[in-house]
C-alpha cells in the first residue's frame, strides 16, 4: 500500500510511530527491487530541534528539501559513505522529517560479512536515488 500524501501532515512523532513496520519498497535500475521492514526511526522536529538540519530556520542548498510539503522523501551522504533516507513531514513553514534508521530486509544479502537483526539498508542500497523522489 502506497501511503498517501496527507499522511506524512500528521504530526511528525505520530507519522514516525506509524513508519515502524511498514514496508519500504525500493525500485533501483542498478541492484534491482528491495523490500525491507521499517524497525527504526528518528523524528526530527525543525527549527527548535538542536539534532534538525533545519535548526534555527537554516536554509542551505542541503536543506532545501526539509522545505517541502510532507510527502517527499530525499537521501543524503554522511560521513563521506553512507547515505541516509528522510521522509519529510508536516507543510512548508514546518519543516520536520523522519530519518529510517534501520530495516528488516525480506531478502538475505548475496554475502553477508556477518548476521545482524536490523540492518542500515537504507544507508547503503540508497546512492542512486535522487533527492526530491516523492515516496
Amino acid at each position: 500500500m502506497i501511503l498517501p500524501q496527507d499522511f506524512y501532515y500528521q504530526d511528525t512523532t505520530t507519522v514516525a510511530k506509524a513508519l515502524l513496520g511498514k514496508v519500504l519498497h525500493i525500485k533501483d535500475k542498478d541492484q534491482g527491487e528491495h523490500r525491507a521492514r521499517i524497525v527504526e526511526v528518528e523524528a526530527y522536529l525543525g527549527v527548535e530541534d538542536p539534532a534538525c538540519h533545519t535548526f534555527g530556520d537554516r536554509r542551505t542548498q542541503r536543506t532545501k528539501s526539509m522545505y517541502l510539503n510532507g510527502g517527499h522523501s530525499y537521501v543524503y551522504l554522511i560521513y563521506g559513505m553512507y547515505h541516509c533516507l528522510n521522509f519529510v513531514t508536516r507543510t512548508e513553514e514546518h519543516p520536520e522529517a523522519v530519518l529510517i534508521r534501520a530495516v528488516e530486509p525480506f531478502e538475505a544479502p548475496a554475502n553477508p560479512k556477518k548476521k545482524r537483526s536490523k540492518d542500515q539498508w537504507p544507508r547503503k542500497a540508497l546512492p542512486a536515488l535522487s533527492h526530491h523522489e516523492r515516496s
